[in-house]
């Protein structure tokens, strides 16, 4: 028995066991699978893993490569055709009649300040107010822009919400009610001329209500030219001679008053308010990919929870950031905590989304997916067009958590849209909550189940036994069957 026990495999030295394992292992004929082979050394029932020999790139590897590089290349030029696709269309497609101007008329005053035989003579001041503004107004704006008749608005009050609204329409103009009356003085005693009031939201989309706002300054001083022509003929059918000069037609019948309920004072604020969403997505981006770097694969809960400390930190001072630069600028508007507070919140949506395209789809093909929602978010959330002249495909920016961020941000910039703030954050914080718990499942059943298993199986697989232990454990296999009295074969 004593021969037989001596014959037993030994324990391995700790010095010496990796280098006897590597050179044994080479020929080992179970080594069929192109993966790095991890040897192992056995110290106090312990495995300790070695790094695996460099890999020589054969002719499979190569084709690997070949197609890992072709479908980087595709999904490079899908995503740049998508781009093209979405914004110039989006350029192209410009429905300017869906920015609907309103008309609000307030109540007339009579004529009874002018002597009755003049008042018989006069038309109904709705009449006056349809031939000297109406026409003229729905023949500027037909075929470029909606028109509408606000019957229902009767007061200013009333036409400064339904303008600061934005939702009917896009501005108001407002006829007093002296306008009628004024008009008729100016023909008869060359009085003050009448006045209309423009109300509108430059804030609203700076670049296209600028654009608006030029288009009908260019038409009302035409048109107070041309009204003035007409109004100098009714008013000598009335006198029988031309009227004496004075204000009202020097001046012209006609002033325009302008209300901007939320004036832009800088125009870099406004730019902040549309590229701030897109400095913190890809913040977000490069966030996930350097939290990603972290592992910690024996305490994977762990892993998950520094990940995520990790990128709130980051994400919170990338915010406090963006947040500061419009208030290095003279003249800024709005609350510097409550844009911080703003961006933080979209920072951290911005955050939740992308990483749960990298957790469901892998590196490659969530930065692809990231990717594309970037481009779609620039198209139809950050408004390069407004959203109501755009096509309808465009409007889908409605369903994005970008469009509801830069409603947001301007609400808190300009005040424009203020109404609505709740909404953009209802609807932000909604998209955060989403996407954070299709993390946790997402994390847990992947790293758990998945991971977790993959892992196991793969390190069982590439245990080597070099082939010296593997004949000790035969001669032991043969002395324990002799020890039980087993014949051998």
């Amino acid at each position: 028995m004593e021969e037989l026990s001596s014959l037993a495999p030994k324990q391995p030295e700790k010095s010496g066991g990796t280098s006897s394992s590597h050179s044994s292992s080479q020929n080992d004929d179970s080594q069929t699978s192109n993966d790095p082979v991890i040897f192992l050394d056995v110290a106090d029932d312990e495995m300790v893993e070695v790094a695996p020999e460099p890999i020589a790139f054969d002719s499979t590897r190569w084709v690997q490569f070949s197609t890992r590089l072709a479908i980087n290349g595709l999904l490079v030029i899908v995503l740049s055709a998508t781009f093209a696709w979405l914004y110039v269309g989006a350029a192209w497609q410009i429905d300017t009649t869906q920015i609907v101007y309103g008309v609000a008329i307030a109540p007339q005053l009579d004529y009874s300040v002018f002597p009755a035989a003049v008042a018989a003579r006069l038309p109904p001041p709705l009449a006056i107010i349809n031939s000297t503004f109406l026409q003229p107004f729905s023949t500027f704006t037909a075929g470029r822009f909606g028109l509408e008749l606000l019957t229902d608005v009767t007061t200013r009050s009333s036409a400064l919400e339904l303008a600061d609204d934005g939702g009917r329409v896009w501005s108001v103009v407002w006829i007093p009610e002296d306008y009628a009356r004024t008009i008729v003085g100016g023909m008869l005693n060359g009085t003050k001329p009448a006045s209309l009031e423009l109300i509108h939201d430059s804030a609203k989309h700076y670049t296209s209500e600028t654009s608006f706002y030029s288009a009908f300054q260019t038409f009302f001083q035409s048109y107070r030219q041309s009204v003035g022509t007409s109004l100098a003929a009714q008013a000598t059918q009335l006198l029988g001679a031309a009227p004496a000069t004075s204000a009202f037609w020097i001046q012209g019948p006609v002033a325009l008053n302008v209300t901007d309920l939320h004036p832009v004072t800088k125009s870099a604020q406004n730019l902040h308010s549309f590229i701030a969403f897109v400095v913190l997505y890809v913040s977000a981006i490069l966030t996930i990919t350097m939290a990603s770097r972290i592992h910690d694969p024996y305490h994977p809960f762990r892993q998950g929870a520094i990940r995520l400390l990790v990128s709130f930190l980051y994400m919170f001072f990338q915010t406090l950031m963006v947040a500061m630069i419009p208030w290095c600028l003279p003249d800024n508007q709005g609350s510097f905590a409550e844009a911080w507070g703003w961006w933080l919140l979209v920072g951290l949506e911005q955050l939740a989304f992308v990483c749960m395209f990298y957790l469901y789809f892998g590196r490659m093909f969530g930065q692809a997916l990231a990717t594309f929602f970037l481009y779609l978010s620039l198209c139809t959330s950050s408004a390069i067009v407004a959203l109501p002249i755009s096509p309808r495909f465009f409007r889908l920016g409605y369903g994005l958590p970008s469009y509801y961020a830069v409603h947001g941000a301007r609400a808190i910039y300009f005040g424009s849209g203020r109404n609505l703030l709740y909404r953009d954050a209802l609807a932000v914080a909604a998209w955060l909550v989403g996407c954070f718990v299709l993390i946790v499942v997402g994390y847990a059943l992947r790293l758990n189940v998945l991971v977790g298993q993959k892992l196991y199986a793969k390190s069982r697989a590439k245990i080597v036994v070099p082939p010296k232990i593997k004949k000790q454990a035969a001669v032991v296999e043969v002395v324990v069957k002799v020890g039980n009295g087993q014949a051998l074969a």
